[in-house]
């Protein structure tokens, strides 16, 4: 870590513990006792993680347990695999909360399906941005020459919806706020079962007078089954499934670990290749199957191809649409890509939108509740509207442009700035704007991949909890449709994005608790 970094980070976590003794002294004048009654964790932290030995095996723990990506470019996979950052115990979550995200998801499963059959509706949504995102233009031109026509065997869907928790004080109480849609390209469900083994590890070898609660998580097994659901539904056993991929892929071994799951369990075999190599190597069958080399592809699993840089020329368009008029079952089609777009999304939230598709008005109060203020920038009143409220408190929101992948939104005073630079164009219509969530911050003992140092690091960190869900529809029958196991990613408070990926966040289990004991201890965690 750079001097300059190290300095930074020391001076938030000083501000920080300030304002969390001030809390805690508070507190005790309040309950009329001592302050050092109200801060046990401050005056009982142990000091193992601080042990060099430990640091080292901890370390070693990721690795054994393919907590792992690929840390240079251009160079061969096996000889450059480093861990990834986690949070070496789990952090705390409330029950009830997870429980609501978890309990909603087959209802977001069957609406993400149900919009993206809606030409209407996806049409409607799409409108301003087409005319300014070149991007999405694209995306929809396949989708249109593809959807009256449409030979998919089922429709697949491996999406996750993100969380994070909405705390305004006790006074303000707490809520469970979606962040995002994702439909294509979810990820890191291969590191779930090494994930376990570390937490487990960790919590009977050096936090033995803690205890976790941590939720069965099975979301490699769900995912590889959603698969193999589809794959089978293909009827023909020398079938293949397609990995369409980056050309460097650093995150390529939680796809291998979906990968050597589908031939252990269901002897599948999986194929890789880029979107250039599928211009090259793909074709039709004559029964419109999609045949790369002499290997029918029954299942196309795309993580790439949701960036603009995943198609720098037209060969990589015409190989979307080559997969797109096949027979083969994708995840995602370009329908389903489509609605998971910021704005499909803000459109859904306004008033009686959920109501199209969702017919159980008890389970569109649940789904509504998840959902966090989003505003148009459509050239409107209500648009015009918006783009003042973004210029006078930039703070409260988080613009958004139809983009996947992290690092694309803009927070703070980056909301004004982009917004004086867009709020006389049209492509202002390309984004949207949503309230920014304030989640509560917890002590986090993260392990951090460095590449020459190894240690720990403590600090106050924010949780986005992220819960999978796996459909599969041929024709009109719905095969599966479940809730598939979670993820949690966390990062340190003065960070703003998110995902493991782009290394702004640390993989992390939640730790159920109740509501009343969650914000108990989070209020009483520090620093040392």
């Amino acid at each position: 870590m750079a001097a300059g970094q190290r300095k930074c980070r020391s001076k938030r976590i000083n501000v920080w513990r300030q304002v969390m003794v001030k809390t805690w002294i508070e507190e005790a004048s309040r309950n009329n006792c001592s302050a050092l009654r109200v801060l046990p964790l401050y005056y009982a932290m142990t000091e193992w993680y601080r042990d060099p030995e430990t640091v080292r095996v901890l370390y070693g723990l990721t690795v054994s347990n393919g907590i792992v990506k690929k840390l240079s470019s251009g160079v061969a996979e096996s000889s450059v695999a480093g861990t990834i950052g986690v949070l070496v115990t789990p952090s705390l979550y409330p029950l009830d909360q997870f429980t609501l995200a978890r309990d909603v998801q087959p209802g977001f499963n069957s609406l993400i399906d149900s919009v993206s059959r809606s030409h209407e509706f996806l049409t409607s949504a799409l409108e301003n941005v087409l005319e300014t995102d070149s991007f999405t233009r694209r995306l929809f031109e396949i989708y249109k020459k593809t959807r009256q026509d449409n030979q998919q065997t089922c429709s697949l869907g491996i999406h996750r919806c993100d969380y994070m928790l909405d705390w305004r004080g006790d006074d303000g109480g707490m809520g469970l706020r979606q962040i995002e849609i994702n439909t294509v390209a979810c990820s890191i469900q291969g590191f779930a079962p090494g994930l376990k083994s570390f937490h487990e590890y960790v919590s009977s070898r050096y936090a033995e007078n803690e205890t976790f609660n941590v939720p069965q998580n099975l979301c490699l097994e769900a995912t590889v089954d959603a698969f193999a659901i589809a794959w089978n539904e293909f009827k023909n056993e020398e079938a293949a499934i397609l990995f369409v991929v980056e050309e460097e892929t650093f995150n390529m071994y939680d796809q291998l670990a979906i990968e050597v799951d589908l031939w252990k369990r269901y002897s599948i075999k999986c194929l890789r290749r880029t979107l250039s190599q599928v211009h090259g190597e793909a074709r039709l069958g004559p029964g419109r199957q999609l045949i790369l080399l002499d290997i029918v592809c029954a299942v196309v699993y795309f993580r790439a191809g949701y960036s603009p840089s995943d198609y720098p020329t037209d060969k990589e368009w015409e190989a979307r649409l080559l997969i797109e008029s096949s027979t083969a079952s994708l995840s995602p089609s370009a329908a389903y890509q489509l609605m998971g777009t910021k704005k499909v999304q803000q459109c859904l939230a306004s008033p009686g939108a959920l109501e199209q598709f969702v017919s159980d008005p008890k389970l569109v109060k649940k789904m509504r509740s998840t959902f966090a203020g989003q505003y148009a920038l459509d050239k409107t009143p209500e648009g015009d509207r918006a783009v003042e409220l973004a210029l006078q408190d930039p703070d409260r929101f988080v613009l958004k442009p139809q983009r996947e992948g992290g690092g694309n939104n803009y927070y703070g005073n980056d909301v004004r700035v982009k917004m004086e630079e867009i709020r006389d164009t049209p492509e202002r219509e390309a984004y949207i704007l949503m309230d920014r969530v304030h989640p509560p911050p917890q002590m986090g003992l993260i392990l951090r991949p460095h590449p020459r140092v190894l240690e720990l690091e403590r600090e106050p960190v924010i949780s986005e909890l992220g819960i999978y869900g796996t459909y599969v529809r041929r024709g009109e029958k719905v095969v599966l449709n479940t809730a598939a196991g979670h993820c949690l990613r966390t990062k340190p408070v003065a960070v703003n994005e998110g995902g493991i990926g782009v290394g702004a966040s640390y993989l992390d289990s939640p730790s159920l608790v109740a509501t009343e004991d969650f914000i108990r201890k989070i209020k009483h965690s520090i620093i040392m």
